[in-house]
């Protein structure tokens, strides 16, 4: 007897299997593809079993599968892994059902960053029409990755917008200490213990003489040395 599964009850299924958590590919792949034990045809006829699982994936482990489909994404989509996970999602989903592999002009526009006519040209074939038609669950799955890429390609319009909002807070260097007079003392001080060139704090002595001390000492080595 056949077992059909469907969202959660699918994804307990391929954890069951996988005898381990799914990863979030593996969970959104078993959710929207369902499960069922024995062979059947798709709308398309096409013989399929497991997780959507057809030709040459159908005796292959579901984590396997997914795998490899992750792979081609990636291969048709090079920057696959920068994008945002929701739409390395839909776009993986859609990989699996061999949409985006066959659409070389939706490919073309999300390469090129035209995630707007991306979202359009996804939609504008036989496929979405026909599961429109027959009311299949087909025509939603690729609803969802349209929006995915037209939601991506707005949130990329308004990423120099906010950039330019945030103010740039220049970046001034600290105030270096003034020991007027008395900086020879400093700089003699950090020659013997320290100071820019080893690398270890500067010991501003002078701040530590009192002013007073200071006007004193001042007044003695003008008097001796001049202004």
């Amino acid at each position: 007897m056949s077992t059909k599964l469907h969202g959660a009850d699918a994804i307990a299924k391929a954890r069951e299997l996988l005898g381990r958590e799914l990863s979030a590919s593996e969970s959104h792949i078993a959710n929207l593809e369902g499960y069922d034990s024995e062979v059947y045809e798709d709308t398309k006829g096409v013989k399929t079993t497991g997780f959507g699982q057809t030709g040459e994936y159908s005796s292959m482990p579901f984590d396997q599968v997914v795998r490899s489909f992750e792979n081609t994404a990636r291969r048709i989509v090079p920057s696959y892994d920068q994008l945002p996970q929701a739409l390395q999602l839909r776009l993986l989903d859609s990989t699996y059902r061999g949409g985006l592999s066959g659409s070389t002009k939706t490919l073309g526009h999300i390469n090129a960053g035209r995630w707007d006519e991306a979202a359009d040209e996804f939609l504008d074939n036989d496929d979405f029409r026909n599961s429109i038609a027959a009311k299949t669950g087909v025509a939603g799955r690729m609803q969802q990755t349209s929006d995915a890429m037209r939601n991506y390609g707005l949130e990329l319009a308004t990423v120099p917008e906010q950039v330019q909002q945030v103010p740039q807070q220049a970046q001034e260097a600290p105030p270096q200490a003034d020991a007027g007079f008395l900086a020879p003392v400093d700089d003699f001080i950090n020659d013997l213990f320290g100071g820019d060139k080893s690398g270890k704090p500067r010991k501003e002595v002078t701040e530590k003489i009192p002013k007073a001390h200071k006007d004193t000492a001042k007044s003695l080595w003008d008097t001796i040395f001049g202004d």
